[in-house]
Order: structure tokens, then C-alpha cells, then sequence
């Protein structure tokens, strides 16, 4: 209701990812299915939400939806790991509270216009200077044309979530 009482580009939806986008395997056909390998899965889950950001884009398009980074964070996600990654990854971790800057300029920055829904912002709050062709590519075509991967990915969750609406 808020966007429709609201000037354009007004309202947002923030997504969220996370570092695995840059390394997930190039999504195809089989996207939407379970690779019931916790981290392929982990890594579409975070592209899917990319995808389902620049949905938001496409169905939406006076709501900007994007999709933000919040960045290598010293939280707790490694705490199932086994102890020798905390020890490991220690040094590329950031204060957590760096990863708020980016969800707090994702959600509040004047430089982020409708031209931009649909995009990917890397910390600390910037758009990706240049994303993957192979995962940038579906969101540009589910936004242009409205097919491929990520609007069958759409597609998939319309139909998985229908019965909790």
C-alpha cells in the first residue's frame, strides 16, 4: 500500500546476498532444484534473491528492489564450521558493523535511482562495478524481456508459495 500513496522510486526493498553470488556455479534449467549440497544450495538461495529482487524490479517497477552484499563480517556464521575456519578466515573479516553501512546505504542512499532497480550493491555501499556475466546476464533478461533463468526462478516460487498466501 505504501508505494501506491508514494512518489516513485520512493519506496525500497532490500534483498539480501552475500559473497557466494561471486562464486556460485552459473545458474541454468536446473536452478530452482535442490543441489542438497548445503553450500550449493547456500549459493543459490543468495542468486535466487537476486533474481527475486529484480522480480520485485519488473513487476513493481515504481518500487526500487535491489539486491545488497553486506560484505565479509565477523558474525557467528562460522561457528558450524570446523574451528580451524574462524582461525583462517579471521583476517578477512570486517567489524559487522560495516556490513550495516552497506544495508543502510542500499536502503537510504539519494544516489540510487529506478535506473537502478534490479542492481547488486557491494560493500560498503556502492553498485557492482562489474557483476558476472553468467549471473548478471539472467537478471538482465528477466528485466528486459521477462524470461529465462531467473523469471523460471520466479516462476518456481510464485508456485511453491501460493497455498501460504
Amino acid at each position: 500500500h505504501t508505494a501506491s500513496t508514494s512518489p516513485s522510486g520512493s519506496v525500497r526493498v532490500v534483498w539480501t546476498a552475500s559473497v557466494a553470488v561471486e562464486f556460485a556455479q552459473t545458474p541454468d534449467a536446473n536452478f530452482a532444484t535442490p543441489a542438497l549440497v548445503p553450500q550449493r544450495d547456500y549459493e543459490k538461495s543468495k542468486v535466487g534473491n537476486w533474481f527475486l529482487a529484480a522480480a520485485l524490479a519488473k513487476q513493481c517497477p515504481e518500487i526500487l528492489s535491489i539486491v545488497q552484499n553486506p560484505g565479509n563480517l565477523k558474525t557467528q556464521i562460522v561457528r558450524h564450521f570446523s574451528s580451524i575456519v574462524p582461525l583462517l578466515a579471521a583476517p578477512l573479516l570486517y567489524h559487522a558493523k560495516y556490513g550495516a553501512y552497506t544495508e543502510l546505504w542500499a536502503g537510504l542512499s539519494e544516489n540510487l535511482t529506478l535506473q537502478d532497480n534490479g542492481c547488486y550493491v557491494v560493500p560498503w555501499g556502492r553498485l557492482h562495478p562489474a557483476p558476472r556475466a553468467d549471473t548478471a546476464g539472467p537478471v538482465q533478461d528477466l528485466l528486459e524481456n521477462d524470461f529465462g533463468v531467473a523469471a523460471d526462478f520466479r516462476e518456481f516460487c510464485e508456485t511453491a508459495t501460493v497455498k501460504y498466501r
